[in-house]
């Protein structure tokens, strides 16, 4: 049948048979030849080729003009045979498929449409990497630790402010914000503000309601949280410093409204207290009540606050770096308790990092772990169930000891990824997500700074791609790698 030109939307696998008429031994499997169209992941580009291996035999491969490339296999075993394309860009590799199934049968004709075979391609991102310096005021030392966006000159793009550690002789820490300049995804000069001493995270939110982004830190060496609130001035601008009294030596901070009153509140994680530290907001000038303390297991490192169970109550979940698990405090919806008792779920070694996502496409939130001294992710599949919130771990290798997590779809294709910070060989690793719960190997990225610590996602340039911004605590600068993911 001859196949029109409405078929070139279409994968079409013919085949023929190698062998003639005759008697042949029963055990002698026949051979067939196949011929197929695949389409170009980006369309027709420059220095655009295609590999293609078909089982064990690779394939001719002739790019065409409407976007497509045929491809013509020879003396192929009937059978189900794995199916290998490769769509390289020069030397960079655009996209691929693995082991696509093709059942090979002399003499019948086989169709997979193309919304099949771009279900299964495997897009790669691609980054171009800048580095920005981090110059805190008054001689205070870079150490930027930690780093979060806000728009603080209310121009619309986003902007970075970082938590810069200093040294032991530093008097105070800092936080240095760099504007974000307009659709080049470039930031202006850093300006720095005092905090309290050795600030290791920090978070943006409005704490006071005058719809201006506002800075929290959690500051290890006195053991306090300390506030900035946005200046009402057309330059960026602060008040004076707010301090308050958390537990002891405080890692991390997070922010939501856990009492459902419409104010934001901040939770820390506080490393040598074991515990964490609830600071409820409030109206007027103090903008937050005295601490509430909750034991959650050794050496918090990190805080999120999220909906784990889908009850519309906001949970407390830490990575408690010496126990090697989570913890996860229930919200109640009351005052009095706050929470339902201490649940604790293993993890891999040394976790220092949490992001949440939904990882296999169930409308359940999952929960990943960067975790250091064991070089990799743990990944842990939500249930939506109270009386167990996650499945099993399963752990993922990335390139050096990692330090932080993030997740976005880098390269577009509907699918969560991962981003860790590996502060073990200054990378940054992707891995792309399956929508299973599984991840692929781990795609590595060198960084031009020294110590990545922490790591961030925005689209910093508009482009309606995720952009990642990697603190560098040992060269005092940060790495923005800006996603140039060749994609429709």
């Amino acid at each position: 049948m001859k196949i029109k030109q409405v078929l070139l939307v279409m994968i079409y696998v013919t085949l023929f048979s190698f062998f003639g008429c005759g008697n042949r031994e029963e055990n002698n499997a026949q051979n067939a030849a196949i011929s197929f169209k695949t389409p170009l992941p980006l369309g027709k580009i420059a220095n655009m080729s295609v590999t293609v291996t078909l089982g064990e035999h690779s394939c001719d491969v002739v790019i065409n003009p409407d976007d497509t490339a045929t491809v013509n296999c020879t003396n192929i075993p009937e059978g189900i045979q794995m199916l290998n394309v490769i769509y390289y860009n020069n030397d960079l590799i655009l996209a691929e498929i693995t082991n696509f199934p093709i059942t090979v049968k002399s003499g019948e004709t086989v169709y997979i449409s193309k919304q099949e075979m771009e279900a299964v391609m495997l897009r790669m991102p691609f980054f171009a990497i800048t580095n920005f310096t981090v110059v805190p005021n008054n001689g205070i030392n870079a150490v930027p630790v930690s780093i979060a966006t806000g728009d603080f000159n209310g121009d619309g793009k986003p902007d970075l402010v970082t938590a810069n550690e200093g040294l032991e002789q530093d008097i105070h820490g800092t936080v240095s914000i760099l504007l974000g300049e307009a659709g080049a995804g470039m930031f202006g000069t850093s300006t720095s503000f005092d905090v309290a001493k050795s600030p290791e995270s920090v978070v943006v939110g409005d704490f006071n309601g005058d719809g201006r982004p506002d800075i929290a830190t959690a500051t290890q060496k006195n053991s306090m949280v300390s506030i900035l609130l946005r200046a009402n001035t057309q330059s960026v601008s602060f008040e004076a410093v707010k301090n308050f009294s958390v537990g002891e030596t405080p890692m991390s901070i997070a922010i939501g409204d856990i009492n459902g009153d419409n104010k934001p509140d901040l939770v820390t994680g506080n490393y040598d207290s074991g515990n964490i530290s609830v600071l409820m907001g409030k109206e007027g000038e103090r903008v937050f009540e005295s601490a509430q303390n909750f034991g959650v297991g050794e050496h918090p490192a990190a805080v999120v606050i999220v909906d784990i169970n889908g009850d519309g109550k906001l949970d407390i979940i830490t990575a408690n770096a010496e126990k090697n698990a989570i913890s996860i405090l229930l919200g109640t919806g009351n005052m009095t308790p706050l929470f339902e008792e201490t649940k604790t779920f293993p993890v891999g070694i040394d976790p220092q990092s949490i992001a949440m996502g939904d990882f296999n496409g169930d409308s359940k939130l999952d929960l990943a772990t960067a975790n250091f001294s064991g070089s990799n992710v743990s990944i842990l599949l939500g249930t939506g169930i109270s009386t167990q919130l996650f499945e099993k771990k399963a752990d993922f290798q990335v390139d050096g000891k990692t330090n932080a997590i993030a997740v976005g779809d880098f390269n577009r294709d509907g699918k969560p990824d991962l981003a860790t910070a590996n502060k073990g060989n200054n990378t940054v690793s992707i891995l792309l997500g399956t929508k299973t719960g599984l991840f692929r190997k781990a795609i590595t990225y060198k960084i031009d700074g020294k110590g990545p610590g922490a790591i961030v996602i925005s689209d910093f340039n508009g482009d309606n791609k995720p952009d990642l911004a990697v603190t560098n605590g040992d060269s005092g600068n940060i790495s923005v790698l800006m996603n140039t993911t060749l994609l429709p």
